[in-house]
């Protein structure tokens, strides 16, 4: 190794971080030993978009077009690299016609917009395709005499696995986690092992659920539908926490707002004006009516006992569809 490679020449440990995504970019790597796995963020999930061995190059971009990191560099094992900084890259470039230059950079500039438009399909987003596949292969399946839907599981995980682009055992092993989970349920027959939805309402709404949170998040709906929300903003947490005050005196309907207030702030942190609009949500619905006792203190009374549990069961359903689709991407 020369002189110059020696002074570029950077090691790193396992789980050093390189660069970040969003991060100024001024130089770019040569893999010369170990291994780097490249990741990005989208959403709240963190994608795998490429694993590098030695003699791979990354981080070239950021050189050539002077942009932000689009992804993060994290070393997997320990590694030798090469940096090669934006200013000896451009003293290289130098010997180059300017046109070939100018060609480089048109080139980097194709290659971001073609990886920032390109579609990656997260963990999450896989869960969703096979909870709407699943309902839909149930949709298309007649009822049995006791009205449940009985499709045969080879068959079925090969039908989901081909429509996904994905292994088959990825897709059984989540449709285990239905099972698991009380979704569906498992059976041998005489044709062999099938699955059996006793209930496919359960596993409609749960799909519904998870394709109206991916339009979500792609931007094609501004908000969930009805029956899948709470109403205003931190609704879920309020509602959480009065039932979680009422449980500890007792079921009383009567607690005060200092009480609310501390119970919100010791599980999330938060003051309790950051919670108003959904509080006045639930006093304008008449779930909960505001009042003052003898001692002058604030408080409030469950007005509706009836309306208050179906909102305290539309929650736990929906949080349940939540962890029931972490599950599956797990």
């Amino acid at each position: 190794m020369s002189f110059i490679e020696n002074q570029l020449k950077r090691e790193y440990r396992p789980g050093d971080r390189i660069f970040k995504e969003g991060d100024s970019g001024a130089s770019m790597f040569v893999l010369l030993d170990g291994t780097v796995e490249i990741t990005k963020v989208i959403g709240e999930t963190k994608v795998v978009l490429a694993s590098l061995v030695k003699g791979s190059i990354f981080g070239e971009m950021a050189i050539i077009n002077r942009k932000p990191r689009s992804a993060t560099a994290t070393a997997t094992a320990p590694c030798v690299a090469l940096e090669i900084s934006r200013d000896l890259f451009q003293h290289r470039l130098a010997d180059v016609p300017r046109w070939m230059q100018a060609f480089f950079e048109i080139m980097a500039e194709r290659l971001r917009d073609a990886t920032a438009k390109q579609s990656v399909r997260t963990p999450e987003d896989e869960a969703n395709q096979f909870a709407n596949i699943l309902a839909m292969l149930a949709k298309q399946t007649e009822a049995d005499t006791q009205d449940r839907q009985v499709l045969p599981w080879k068959t079925t995980i090969a039908t989901a696995a081909m429509l996904m682009g994905v292994p088959e055992d990825d897709v059984n092993e989540m449709a285990n986690k239905l099972v698991i989970a009380k979704i569906a349920k498992s059976d041998k027959s005489e044709t062999g092992r099938v699955l059996i939805l006793d209930q496919p309402g359960e596993l409609y709404s749960f799909a519904d659920f998870c394709r109206n949170e991916f339009l979500l998040k792609k931007g094609h709906i501004e908000k969930m539908p009805d029956e899948f929300t709470l109403g205003v903003p931190h609704i879920e947490k309020v509602i959480e926490c009065v039932n979680a005050v009422m449980e500890s005196q007792g079921a009383l309907d009567d607690f005060t707002l200092e009480t609310l207030g501390k119970m919100l702030d010791e599980k999330y942190h938060k003051p309790l004006v950051y919670f108003k609009d959904a509080i006045d949500s639930l006093e304008s619905e008449g779930v909960i009516t505001s009042f003052k006792p003898d001692d002058g203190a604030a408080a409030y009374r469950v007005n509706d006992r009836d309306l208050f549990t179906e909102k305290l069961t539309k929650l736990e359903t929906l949080q349940g569809y939540q962890n029931l689709r972490k599950q599956l991407s797990e």
